[in-house]
């Protein structure tokens, strides 16, 4: 473990130039010689965009490889980065429309999604303002690689909590101005208890768990949406999802989110995760 860790650290001080040549040896190897989940990729781009030629998907599909295989030397950068090279390289273009709220005492909670580079949104987002952030994680299974990530995530002090645990944590520090973060986009384990609506032409379950904390701490939701400038360079944009006080029966938290979460994949669609198994329980609406 200690010669994986010091391989890493020595990958997290390569200049930027040299990470995106391996990134580029990653993306030859990962889409033209294993084929990385690309029977996933295709399936899920065909049924989301039906009314894509093939050659558009195929273009798309390209371009996703590219950006996950530079999101994975970029997440390794995050370990040698200072705050001014993170604030360069991830930019909000709104930030009042958050700040606002917590100069006024306001706590927020973000929902986001698996766009872009989304291991730099939570370090990119607290370089921009001085108020604490809490983010949630799902613990790896690998004890090492769990070590990493939350080195990684945590490295310009954010304060990681297991998915288990935020609603506990999150109120403890009820009353404190804060942004607590979170990606909202996962598989629910059991899609009979989990939100359900059409999505990307798709019946799809959301974990309602975010809107319960929502409702449970009284915060505003907001939603920020990553957008890849170019290679390295990202812009973060926040929109209004809803405020308090909240109907609980309407899901409009959800829904606004997986509103945002669609149309932010249509400007852009080569920089979602596809080759996540987002549908791979069979969902009925009801």
């Amino acid at each position: 473990m200690f010669l994986l860790m010091f391989f890493i650290r020595l990958i997290s001080k390569l200049p930027f130039w040299a990470l995106y040549l391996i990134s580029d040896f990653l993306y030859v190897l990962m889409a033209h010689v294993i084929g990385y989940r690309r029977k996933v990729i295709i399936e899920n781009l065909q049924k989301c965009f039906p009314e894509k030629s093939a050659a558009e998907l195929d273009a798309i599909s390209k371009d996703f490889y590219r950006n996950l295989c530079d999101v994975i030397v970029e997440t390794f950068k995050v370990l040698d980065m200072n705050v001014e090279q993170m604030q360069q390289r991830v930019q909000t273009t709104n930030l009042p429309l958050l700040t606002d709220m917590l100069d006024a005492g306001t706590p927020v909670l973000i929902m986001t999604t698996h766009q872009c580079n989304w291991e730099w949104l939570l370090p990119g987002c607290g370089t921009a303002f001085s108020y604490p952030t809490h983010g949630a994680y799902k613990p790896l299974h690998n004890q090492f690689f769990d070590k990493v990530m939350l080195s990684i995530r945590s490295r310009f002090g954010a304060k990681l909590i297991a998915d288990t645990q935020i609603l506990r944590e999150s109120l403890r520090y009820k009353d404190e101005v804060r942004v607590v973060a979170l990606v909202a986009d996962q598989t629910p384990s059991s899609p009979k208890l989990a939100y359900k609506t059409l999505f990307l032409h798709r019946p799809t379950a959301f974990f309602t768990g975010t809107e319960r904390l929502a409702y449970s701490l009284g915060y505003p939701v907001i939603f920020a949406e990553m957008k890849r400038v170019k290679r390295g360079f990202y812009e973060v944009t926040y929109h209004d999802i809803a405020k308090p006080p909240y109907d609980k029966n309407s899901h409009q938290i959800l829904e606004g989110y997986v509103r945002q979460t669609e149309a932010a994949i249509r400007r852009a669609p080569s920089n979602w995760l596809w080759s996540h198994r987002r549908w791979k329980h069979h969902v009925d609406l009801d």
